[in-house]
This record gives C-alpha cells, sequence and structure tokens, in this order.
C-alpha cells in the first residue's frame, strides 16, 4: 500500500516537472521571439524580415510543446498499464500531440510564406537597383 502511494506521489512529481520543463522551453521560445524580433529592428530589417524572424520563432515554440506533447503522452501511456491514470488522459494526451504537430506543419507553412516575401523583396531591392 505505501509502495503504491509512493508510486501515485512519484508519477505526480513527474508530472509537475514536465510542467515545469513546458515553461522553461515556452520561456526560451519567447525569448527567441524577442530576439529575432530585436535583431530585426536593429537590423533595420524590412516588415518581410521581422515576419521571417516571427515565424521562425513560432515554429521553434510549437515544436518544443509538441516535443513536449509527445513526451508526455510516453509517459501517459506507461502509467496507464500501472492505473495510475486514465485511458481518457492517454486519448487526450494523442489529442494534444496530435494538435501541436498540426500547429507545427501550420507554422512551417506561414514560414516558408514569410521567406518567399524575403526573397520576394530583395528581387525587387535587386531589380530597382
Amino acid at each position: 500500500m505505501r509502495l503504491d502511494r509512493a508510486r501515485a506521489d512519484l508519477a505526480l512529481t513527474v508530472k509537475e516537472v514536465e510542467a515545469q520543463r513546458k515553461t522553461i522551453a515556452s520561456s526560451n521560445s519567447e525569448i527567441a521571439r524577442r530576439e529575432a524580433s530585436l535583431a530585426a529592428a536593429t537590423a533595420g530589417t524590412n516588415r518581410s524580415d521581422q515576419e521571417r524572424a516571427a515565424a521562425e520563432a513560432a515554429v521553434a515554440k510549437l515544436q518544443a510543446e509538441a516535443a513536449y506533447a509527445e513526451d508526455y503522452l510516453h509517459r501517459v501511456e506507461r502509467l496507464v498499464d500501472r492505473q495510475f491514470v486514465t485511458t481518457d488522459k492517454v486519448a487526450e494526451a494523442r489529442s494534444r500531440r496530435d494538435a501541436s504537430a498540426a500547429a507545427v506543419q501550420e507554422a512551417q507553412r506561414r514560414l516558408r510564406a514569410a521567406e518567399a516575401g524575403v526573397e520576394y523583396d530583395m528581387a525587387q531591392r535587386r531589380g530597382a537597383a
């Protein structure tokens, strides 16, 4: 009985640690976004460059969240066998993982569009010179 309680406490602690890791990853992504924004502003870049930098930061942030969702799913799947979590939690974790993966794909699409905008601007500048 005490062993089961200790395992449950450990599982909860692991979840709390992972939540903190997610917060740190999100904060790091926000720092990267702000650094990219600052770099774009200081370099005097145009709007397309700023959009690309923001899109790159969004991709990085969403990739971190998707990695966390994938990791969380694997942890929850292991806990369901020991009956520490319900199958609903596993289904919810899968949904979060899938939604995160879709968000990454959309952010990557936006990044490609922003990169195309930068290339267009560069071509316009070359044509004007």
